[in-house]
């Protein structure tokens, strides 16, 4: 949070954007991504469009960099307020005059640039091209189809009953695509498995929150178990893998209980998780947060964050699970899948944790680097589930 005592200065700028880009749908867009190095590790968001996003930014020095953007959806122009306000002791501005020394024609390029690194980082390979798999729709609301892509070993039959896998994107419940998994599922695939990745809605396209996110894979789940015996699948035996967000989503499968009577069931037989956000809100005594952090967490999720924490909700009847963190991850601490283990291990649920030394956040992802950690925890998840038997 910005300090009582830090000088600030607003820049009002009216319908710039807009003007610029002449659409409103992609301004929401673009407006919905927070810069990762403003949201971790902390931010407070306290409401969605119409409201302030305050968020805390990349360090300068000892000195810290703050800067809040809210934006205002009224029936006529957009209206963009971007303060920049800097810690005492770094710069001390007049608030009287202009903060950005620039020409008006040229500030709504500047606020453009701003943005528009990450989101076309976000919105990388969406849609995705798959090869090599069958496309098919889990899930229609209103005119977004959801997909599954489908990678079926060379000797598949449809009267096989093979252990199968549904894999969900990463990308913080507001970005990512269904193509992050691709080659772990053609890896499993090659042992023998029926490997899926699956597309789901996310903030940035769809404006949903984390709970919409758990919605559609449990929907998945129930589609995938539906048509087993076109799959070729064992419905006893269906794991539920991710990556950050989607490590969320494929760990809420497994140790939360959907809301309501199921006719097919949502729950995952297996977890396969790379560096999952499995820690939502504080649990006995360890990981406190402020109150700003609890707020943050609540309008990200949009319900009470204990109520998808994963580790909130570990019993004795949950599945076996593999965790698979990087000990130097910055986003997810390594200190929440070390606390998720624990709880299944104290409830007597087989759960392993390969922690990767000198390792960070998405460092298992194919072509990250020369792929040396992509095949090292593809080597220790076929590990934990020859284990399990399902590879033989």
């Amino acid at each position: 949070m910005v300090r009582k005592n830090d000088e600030r200065l607003i820049v009002h700028w009216g319908d710039v954007l807009s003007r610029l880009l002449g659409d409103s749908n992609l301004m929401k867009s673009l407006f919905q991504f927070l810069p990762r190095d403003f949201t971790e590790p902390r931010h407070k968001p306290t409401g969605g469009f119409g409201r302030e996003l305050k968020f805390m930014g990349r360090r300068i020095g000892h000195r810290s960099f703050f800067r809040m953007i809210r934006i205002d959806w009224q029936e006529g122009p957009i209206l963009l307020w971007l303060e920049i306000a800097f810690s005492r002791g770094f710069t001390r501005l007049n608030g009287s005059k202009p903060l950005l020394h620039m020409q008006k024609s040229l500030l709504p390029l500047f606020l453009f640039a701003l943005i528009l690194p990450e989101f076309a980082f976000a919105q990388k390979n969406y849609p995705p091209k798959i090869v090599g798999a069958e496309r098919v729709t889990y899930k229609e609301v209103g005119e977004v189809k959801l997909d599954l892509w489908v990678f079926k070993p060379e000797s598949w039959t449809a009267d096989d009953r093979r252990p199968a896998v549904i894999f969900f994107f990463g990308g913080g419940w507001k970005a990512g695509s269904p193509g992050q998994f691709t080659e772990q599922c053609k890896k499993l695939a090659a042992r023998g498995m029926v490997a899926m990745t699956a597309d789901y809605r996310v903030r940035s396209r769809h404006g949903t929150l984390a709970k919409d996110c758990v919605d559609d894979a449990r929907d998945a789940m129930r589609w995938a178990r539906t048509h087993a015996g076109e799959l070729g699948i064992d419905p006893g035996r269906l794991a539920a893998g991710g990556g950050s967000a989607g490590g969320h989503i494929a760990a809420c499968l497994g140790v939360i209980s959907p809301e309501g009577e199921e006719s097919v069931s949502s729950r995952a037989d297996a977890l396969l998780l790379f560096n999952p956000a499995c820690v939502l809100a504080p649990i006995d005594g360890k990981m406190p947060w402020n109150e700003d952090r609890s707020e943050e967490m609540r309008e990200r999720m949009g319900v009470d964050p204990i109520a998808i924490s994963p580790a909130h909700h570990v019993d004795a009847g949950d599945p076996p699970a593999a965790l698979f963190h990087g000990v130097e991850d910055p986003t997810v601490s390594v200190e929440t899948a070390e606390i998720f283990t624990a709880k299944m291990n104290e409830a007597g649920v087989q759960c392993r944790l390969f922690a990767y030394e000198g390792e960070k956040h998405g460092f298992f992802n194919f072509g990250r680097g020369d792929n040396r950690m992509f095949e090292a925890t593809t080597k220790d998840m076929e590990s934990f589930l020859t284990e399990l038997g399902w590879l033989e």
